[in-house]
């Protein structure tokens, strides 16, 4: 949408530049196994030596190169982060001014679609199902809502919170949006928002269980 209003001209939507730098240092460990890794930093550096010409390895000035020229970043991979990297981002970025976008989606949907994500693209030897139910075993999934948003305010002063499901085509949010990145006020075309729902795979059983340990986030995101 901001491309189309001619307001982002990043040629690579989601670089994960800072994902594959902070290495090791995450407070996901759950979500970011060794094997997960491995692989992830490989798409991540296929992808950006097609759409951006960067190659390996990857240095914080490399980061700050591409941040001064393209002022927006929409990894979705940063919440695997940790609040102590993002404190070293932050004090390398200190001449810019940081505002933090937090875009929720509801938990089960989110978590599920992540699975289907994983097993599709790195043919892992399990399925979406089983990934499914081993990430709601674990203390990462249930707070994560809650403690995504603790994690970045505590460390950059300008977050704001929107829900995936009443942002897009909502004129009152995208305005919000364009006021909090001090853009002026600008008509964002409709889009066609992704209506493919993978959680039609899950039983009810399957969703009223990931309801059930997803508590924290939900009532985060009740909150939004």
């Amino acid at each position: 949408m901001l491309k189309m209003a001619n307001i982002l001209n990043a040629p690579c939507k989601e670089p994960h530049f800072l994902s594959v730098l902070s290495n090791n240092q995450t407070d996901s460990p759950s979500f970011f196994p060794k094997d997960f890794k491995k692989r992830y930093h490989e798409y991540v550096y296929k992808m950006n030596r097609e759409n951006i010409n960067v190659n390996p390895p990857y240095t914080l000035d490399t980061y700050k190169r591409y941040i001064q020229e393209y002022s927006y970043d929409f990894s979705q991979s940063y919440w695997f982060i940790s609040e102590d990297y993002l404190r070293k981002i932050k004090k390398s970025l200190s001449n810019s001014d940081i505002k933090i976008i937090l875009l929720y989606r509801e938990p089960v949907q989110r978590l599920y679609s992540f699975c289907n994500l994983v097993c599709n693209e790195w043919d892992f030897n399990f399925s979406p199902i089983e990934l499914y139910y081993k990430f709601l075993d674990s203390d990462d999934c249930d707070y994560l809502y809650p403690h995504l948003y603790r994690k970045y305010v505590s460390v950059f002063e300008n977050v704001l919170c929107f829900k995936t499901e009443s942002f897009f085509n909502n004129k009152n949010e995208q305005e919000r949006l364009l006021e909090f990145l001090d853009l002026p006020p600008t008509e964002l075309e409709k889009i066609y928002l992704n209506q493919s729902n993978s959680c039609n795979q899950l039983s009810e059983r399957d969703i009223a269980i990931g309801k059930e340990k997803l508590k924290q986030s939900y009532d985060f995101y009740s909150l939004i």
